[in-house]
C-alpha cells in the first residue's frame, strides 16, 4: 500500500457529561458534529473511517448512515478513551492490507476544515515522519497522523488518557502544523455559548 494509504480512528463514545448534552449532536450549520467530522474524514480519503460509538450507540449510528463509515462499539466505552482507541486499532488491524498510517480524530473540534486534514497528510508524506500532530496553546494533540509502528502503543493506553502521551513520548518524531482553532472544543454549555453556531 502507497504511503498515501491513511485510514481515520474517529472516538465518538462518550457521554458528554460536562456538558450534559451528547457533543457528537451538537448541529453546526444543520450538521451534527459526529456527521460532520467523519465526513471531513471521508472527503480527505482517509479509508476506512472507523468511528467509535459507545454512549447511546444506535443513535449516533443514525447520523452516519449516508457515509461511507464504518461504525463500532466499544462495549467498555465507560472506562475511558483508552478502550476506544483500543478497539479502533483493532478494526485497523482487520484491514487487508494494514493502512500505513491512522489519522486519529475527535468529534468536539469545531473548526475542524478539510483543509487542516489535507494540509496533516501532505506534512506526513513530504516528510515520512512517525507523527504528524496539531499544534494549539503551545502543545501537540489531535488531529494527528500516526505511523504502523505506534499503533501496538495506541492499543495499550488505558484509562481516560488519549494519544497525546505516545505524541509526548516520541516529540523527537513528531512533526505538526498550526492549528490554533484546535484548541476550542466542546465540552461545557460555556464552551457551546462561545462558539457561533
Amino acid at each position: 500500500m502507497s504511503d498515501k494509504s491513511c485510514a481515520s480512528i474517529l472516538l465518538a463514545a462518550g457521554a458528554s457529561t460536562r456538558l450534559g448534552q451528547p457533543k457528537q449532536l451538537i448541529r453546526i450549520h444543520g450538521e451534527s458534529m459526529l456527521h460532520r467530522t467523519a465526513r471531513i474524514a471521508a472527503e480527505a480519503a482517509c479509508s476506512p473511517v472507523i468511528v467509535v460509538l459507545g454512549f447511546e450507540a444506535d443513535r449516533m449510528q443514525q447520523e452516519l448512515t449516508d457515509l461511507a463509515a464504518k461504525p463500532i462499539i466499544n462495549p467498555d466505552w465507560q472506562t475511558g478513551m483508552g478502550s476506544s482507541l483500543r478497539c479502533g486499532v483493532l478494526e485497523l488491524l482487520q484491514e487487508e492490507p494494514v493502512p500505513e498510517r491512522v489519522l486519529l480524530l475527535l468529534c468536539d473540534q469545531p473548526h475542524l476544515s478539510l483543509g487542516v486534514l489535507q494540509l496533516l497528510l501532505e506534512k506526513s508524506s513530504e516528510t515520512g515522519s512517525l507523527i504528524t500532530a496539531s499544534t494549539y496553546e503551545d502543545r501537540q494533540g489531535v488531529p494527528a497522523i500516526f505511523r504502523q509502528p505506534l499503533y501496538a502503543a495506541l492499543q495499550n493506553i488505558e484509562g481516560d488518557k488519549g494519544a497525546r502521551q505516545i505524541i509526548q513520548q516520541h516529540r523527537d518524531q513528531t512533526i505538526s502544523i498550526d492549528f490554533p482553532e484546535g484548541a476550542i472544543d466542546i465540552d461545557t454549555i460555556d464552551d457551546l455559548k462561545a462558539i457561533s453556531l
